[in-house]
């Protein structure tokens, strides 16, 4: 194999053959039986369990048996749950996947680096996490973190030369300069591999929301157990029959007790990430789907992200002139020559042409409109880096916005420069003027910066080029200006209505980018970002402010330009600092700093570098700033279809206790069975409440909400308390109904079907986001809410009339009047809840 050519295709699958692929196993934890097991560990199943064994020694042995399956069944669905979960996060981890350039058969590539093998020759820059153990044989300036190995933070310089410092390992940073080099292990085999094959197990925290959550059913359990030891010694008191109390107490628990909450919190996570990976955000973290639905500002980058990052170089400016097309005239010309041989030689990137003749851009989008305008102006690319040397190269720093490289070859040296026009302009000292090098006056100065200036209004993006002839001075000094070229980069389809989507949402959009300010001001003020009158910052003028000076003028910006990721890094900061919430886009090395303050930091899939991609909590498979809009849509709607599901389970789940309670308190008969009140518990509210995980989208719910906002606040408060008891007392209406036949049974089984009935009507509500029925009728097609409220309908007929199931509920059959009548408190309910929009509707 020559190192020039790399591997063939044929030897890289004869070594995945032979070595399998460059990845280390992850530890398995999950097993559906554990995971079965675990449904147990509660207090609750406790409760039942304990229920069903006392059941049994009593002699109520059907009511063990059902107190049993009940609990088997319970445990079922949630482990088939978490299993659904489980898969979900695995086909996440499928979808992010890492990239890296590599030579194949004389050509530079880029693959999945699970398909990295030995011999492969790898081209890193900074910012890539280094995707195997590698040996560098050729390095320009290259420093690597090596924390993830070792611990240490100081970076550790490697040059080829170096016989101690000259390998670089799976799981480490290149945070500066770049690389060649051949991979030497691969997967399990590597340093890292061997040392933690089984510390890679990603394990998912709980996310805040799922935390307070926990605390909120944890207040609610001591709460309902309390009012079911009260109800176990005012019933034992009253009937003395110590088994009846302890199953009625326990079933009380179990009404008072919102125990499906857990398991809808994971599932309506797991659907939204699922949901959000289909439109091409990929979460990273868990506590990233509800944090996206609380952010107040958004800044976002302008390359590739608003713009469609698909640049194309369409003017030219040389000796004074700007040129729409390359005159044929001025091929010659010594200053395109050396533009041309920047663009090419001053470059890390390249492009591979496919059999349709279009190309990929392996590397940045900016200098693959570079070479591309090389190549359509009839230079050979690969000949000219063939024929010249790279010597020494000091990559793009986002600081200097600059790029050098110092190349040779048999007629001598020179250095090429490329990067913002001011910097270019700065360290130029001559200029190429009709082949001659002459004096860069302050007026040819001037001249060349109003060139810039009307180009950069009409939204170009500017890059400058200058040389040298190599000597012992400093690369950057006395420099030869040779002019610049002006890149068009529109803007995405949808920003305009992403940007609008956002502000009226109650977002605060702004552009933090590095591109020059009337660049900026153009592009933004077309995505709708910011006003005509509006104010732009620059990196300059950050430099002078103090915090304090900032702080006041922060909020009325909505354009920073020419900044450095430390100026992004401090505007998050200050707007947090001001209460706001912020999320912010990067695809840096350097961005890493912002990304990890952001409330929310999200990174470019296809632009990023890995380190951005690793600290993010989110990253764009298509970089597009539409895409995010509707990530935080989502995250939004995940939001309410949680909290709706908890104001389902609380609200049924209080019109039980209040019917409960109420006859345990007036000295009335038991309303309900321990058994029907288990049924309604475990199997009637857990599908419905489930349902509300799959609500479609709405626009009026996708409004602000705040980072300080409760799972429950005061309105939602008086809806579960308000309806819950108007539920009770309807419940306790149908009981005292039938209860005047002195018949017991009847009374319980007309008050366990009212509630039955009941319970669809708050669902449909909570569907709607409590929307007026009658209008949006449409909004009820969903297969799953069909099945949630009619799967209780059509099994409570069975309880009714199947003579076994009279012994397991202790139902009775009810005739068709006795059965309205039932119906038509159950419609109660309805009534009271459109009514009550409709009151407001005319309040208004």
């Amino acid at each position: 194999m020559a190192i020039k050519n790399g591997l063939t295709n044929t030897e890289a699958e004869n070594r995945i053959n032979r070595d399998g692929l460059n990845q280390i196993p992850e530890k398995n934890n999950y097993q559906i039986f554990k995971s079965f097991v675990s449904q147990f560990r509660n207090f609750l199943a406790v409760l039942l369990l304990s229920a069903s064994v006392i059941s049994f020694m009593s002699g109520a042995v059907i009511d063990a048996f059902f107190i049993f399956l009940i609990l088997i069944l319970n445990g079922a669905l949630g482990t088939y749950q978490e299993y659904k979960t489980e898969q979900s996060l695995k086909s996440l981890k499928k979808m992010t996947v890492t990239k890296v350039r590599i030579i194949r058969d004389g050509k530079e590539i880029e693959i999945d680096n699970r398909y990295l093998v030995t011999g492969d020759i790898v081209h890193l820059e900074q910012g890539a996490i280094v995707p195997a153990d590698i040996k560098i044989f050729k390095s320009w300036h290259l420093e690597v973190n090596e924390s993830s190995l070792t611990g240490e933070s100081e970076p550790v310089i490697k040059h080829e030369t170096d016989d101690q410092n000259n390998v670089i390992y799976l799981g480490t940073s290149i945070t500066k300069g770049r690389t060649f080099g051949m991979v030497i292990q691969t997967g399990v085999r590597t340093r890292f591999g061997q040392i933690a094959q089984n510390l890679m197990t990603i394990n998912e925290q709980k996310t805040p929301l799922q935390k307070k959550l926990d605390i909120f059913t944890g207040r609610m359990g001591f709460a309902g157990l309390s009012a079911s030891l009260f109800v176990f010694v005012l019933t034992f008191l009253r009937s003395g029959d110590i088994y009846e109390s302890f199953i009625f107490g326990i079933s009380l628990a179990v009404a008072a007790v919102p125990e499906g909450l857990p398991t809808v919190m994971t599932v309506s996570l797991a659907i939204g990430v699922e949901r959000m990976a289909k439109r091409g955000a990929i979460v990273r973290k868990m506590s990233a789907v509800e944090g996206l639905g609380s952010i107040t500002v958004l800044a976002t980058d302008k390359t590739g992200t608003l713009t469609s990052n698909q640049m194309r170089v369409e003017r030219i400016a040389i000796d004074g002139k700007v040129y729409d097309k390359l005159p044929k005239s001025e091929m010659d010309n010594p200053a395109i020559q050396l533009i041309i041989q920047s663009s090419i030689l001053c470059s890390t990137s390249s492009l591979m042409y496919k059999e349709d003749n279009t190309y990929d851009v392996i590397g940045d989008p900016t200098e693959g409109a570079l070479l591309l305008f090389a190549k359509q102006s009839g230079f050979d690319i690969d000949s000219i880096r063939n024929s010249w040397q790279i010597t020494d190269e000091a990559a793009f720093d986002s600081v200097t916005k600059k790029m050098s490289t110092m190349v040779i070859n048999k007629n001598g040296s020179l250095i090429l420069t490329k990067g913002a026009p001011e910097s270019i302009l700065s360290t130029s000292t001559y200029w190429l003027n009709k082949s001659k090098k002459i004096k860069l006056t302050v007026e040819a100065r001037h001249d060349i910066e109003r060139q810039i200036s009307d180009l950069a209004k009409h939204g170009y993006r500017i890059l400058a080029f200058s040389y040298k002839h190599e000597s012992s001075g400093k690369m950057h000094e006395n420099q030869i200006f040779l002019g610049f070229v002006a890149i068009a980069d529109p803007l995405r389809p949808g920003v305009q209505l992403a940007v609008k989507t956002a502000e009226n949402s109650g977002i605060k959009v702004l552009m933090i980018t590095g591109d020059n300010e009337l660049t900026a001001a153009k592009i933004g003020r077309d995505a709708g970002i910011g006003d005509k009158n509006g104010d732009i910052i620059t990196g300059k003028q950050l430099d002078t402010y103090s915090d304090e000076t900032l702080g006041k003028i922060i909020g009325n910006v909505r354009i920073f330009a020419r900044t450095t990721p430390l100026h992004k890094y401090r505007i998050v900061k200050l707007l947090q600092q001001q209460g706001e919430i912020v999320a912010v886009t990067g695809d840096g090395i350097n961005d890493a700093l912002a990304l990890k303050q952001a409330d929310i930091g999200i990174a470019m899939g296809r632009a990023g570098t890995d380190v951005s991609k690793n600290v993010a909590d989110i990253v764009l498979t298509d970089d597009n700033f539409a895409t995010l809009i509707h990530a935080i849509s989502e995250g939004r709607s995940i939001f309410h279809q949680i909290k709706n599901s908890i104001i389902y389970l609380l609200t049924t789940n209080t019109a039980e206790v209040f019917a409960v309670l109420f006859a345990a308190l007036t000295g009335m008969p038991p309303i309900l069975t321990a058994i029907q009140i288990l049924y309604i518990n475990l199997v009637t509210d857990g599908l419905p409440a489930l349902s509300l995980a799959f609500t479609p989208a709405t626009k009026h719910r996708t409004g602000l909400r705040l980072k300080s906002d409760k799972i429950i606040d005061p309105t939602d408060f008086r809806y579960i308390i308000g309806f819950g008891m108007l539920g009770g007392l309807l419940v306790l209406l149908s009981f005292i109904v039938g209860l005047k036949s002195q018949n017991l049974s009847l009374g319980q089984t007309m008050a366990f079907t009212t509630l039955i009935f009941l319970q669809p009507f708050i669902l449909l509500d909570l569907w709607l986001y409590r929307r007026l029925l009658i209008s949006h009728l449409y909004n009820l097609r969903e297969l799953i809410l069909l099945v949630a409220l009619f799967i209780p309908v059509v099994i409570h007929p069975i309880l009714l009339y199947l003579p076994l199931m009279h012994q397991v509920f202790h139902t009775y059959p009810l005739a068709l009047n006795q059965l309205i009548m039932a119906l038509v408190y159950a419609t109660g309910m309805m009534i009271f809840i459109e009514g009550r929009k409709i009151t407001s509707l005319f309040r208004r």
